[in-house]
């Protein structure tokens, strides 16, 4: 699926703070962002640019800057907190648009007939919100990690990966059970 490519940015920040300094790291993600941006640009020039997308370079330019001009340097904890919270925000902006993040990534696989159609639209809005939840706990578990030094890095790994586990197997079994009803 395309939407994987979207969220190329965030796993490269996710690996990138592995072997680096969190400011580093939105940096990379940053120049990774702009990359798969103009990536789509340049294979799509016609469509409209994806919110992921456009999000994601917002995002990454806008913390690399804080974290850039903030008297002391961020700790990782932060920097997650910052990230995870700004992609939460930029996929509630999608459903506050009617523009579902999902819907544009779905419709490159999907007949355009289709596009309009109100249970193929809701299908996206439940998909989408099922990746807020998902965002939602990782800002949670980064704020645990954040302000709670008690807190052990496992409990946030594993919500975050639970949580990231869990919304891309509701949007495949989801995509399964729409694709299934549809006539051939």
């Amino acid at each position: 699926m395309r939407i994987f490519r979207g969220f190329l940015p965030f796993v490269a920040f996710i690996v990138a703070t592995k072997f680096t300094t969190a400011q580093a790291a939105v940096w990379l993600a940053f120049a990774t962002a702009v990359a798969v941006f103009a990536y789509s640009r340049f294979r799509e020039p016609a469509k409209q640019p994806k919110i992921l997308e456009v999000g994601s370079v917002a995002l990454f330019g806008i913390v690399g800057l804080v974290a850039r001009l903030a008297p002391v340097p961020l700790s990782l904890g932060i920097v997650r907190l910052a990230v995870d919270g700004g992609l939460l925000l930029v996929v509630l902006a999608s459903l506050v648009l009617k523009n579902p993040f999902t819907l544009q990534y779905a419709r490159e696989e999907t007949p355009q007939e289709l596009w309009s159609n109100p249970i193929f639209i809701a299908l996206n809005v439940r998909i989408t919100w099922a990746w807020a939840l998902a965002f939602a706990i990782n800002v949670g578990a980064d704020a645990l990690l954040a302000f709670v030094p008690a807190v052990p890095i496992w409990v946030d790994a594993t919500l975050a990966i639970g949580s990231l586990a869990g919304a891309a197997l509701f949007t495949a079994e989801e995509a399964k059970r729409a694709r299934a009803r549809v006539p051939a």
